[in-house]
Parts: C-alpha cells; structure tokens; sequence
C-alpha cells in the first residue's frame, strides 16, 4: 500500500491533467451495416517526459514526437491505439508497461506518439 501511495503523491505534486479516450468496438449493426464504436473518456493525473526515439527503442517512430506518460492509477484499463489528449494535442498508445509493487499495480509507463 505504500508503494501505490507514494507513487500517486508523487504523480499528483508534479503532474498535470490528461484525458484518456479508450474506444471499445461495438457491435455490427445489420440495419446500418456498419459497427458502432464507443468512446469512453477519463481525466486523471500524469507526468509526460518526452522521449527521443533511437534505433533502440522505438525505430519506427524516429523523427516523430514521443512522450512517455507516468499515471499512478490502478484501475486504469490501457491498450494500444487508445488516445491521451495532453493539452491541445493528441497522442495514440505504442506501448505501455505495468508496474507492481505488494500485488497490485502502483505505476503505469505508457508510450504514446503523437497523432
């Protein structure tokens, strides 16, 4: 419990608001023929590092304006191609790492590029 505590105390001190927009494919509509998805958004605390893709790394995203999103929220649900909107720009989900301390989730890396 401490780990998880300490974590959001550090993300609420130094972070700043983010929205994260989650997309959840609907189901098919044989009316329409089409399927309808359905976006959910969240605002929760972050801290946004920008990163600086390598060969290493991330070597097919060189050129293109990577951040890395520290979110202490253990109820968070992340997959890829989900949106964070930081300020006026939105980014799409790479990648993300999940961070465990006592059992549960204490810190959340997500690797976002921008859109």
């Amino acid at each position: 419990m401490n780990f998880l505590a300490a974590s959001v105390n550090a993300i609420n001190r130094q972070g700043v608001n983010v929205t994260c927009r989650t997309v959840t494919e609907g189901a098919y509509d044989v009316n329409t023929g089409t399927v309808t998805n359905v976006e959910s958004d969240i605002t929760v605390k972050a801290y946004p590092r920008e990163i600086i893709a390598t060969q290493y790394n991330f070597p097919n995203l060189i050129g293109k304006r990577l951040v890395e999103f520290y979110i202490a929220n253990p109820t968070l649900v992340v997959n890829p191609n989900d949106k964070i909107v930081f300020g006026t720009d939105v980014f799409t989900v790479v990648k993300y790492r999940s961070h465990f301390a006592n059992g549960q989730v204490c810190l959340f890396c997500i690797y976002a590029v921008k859109t």
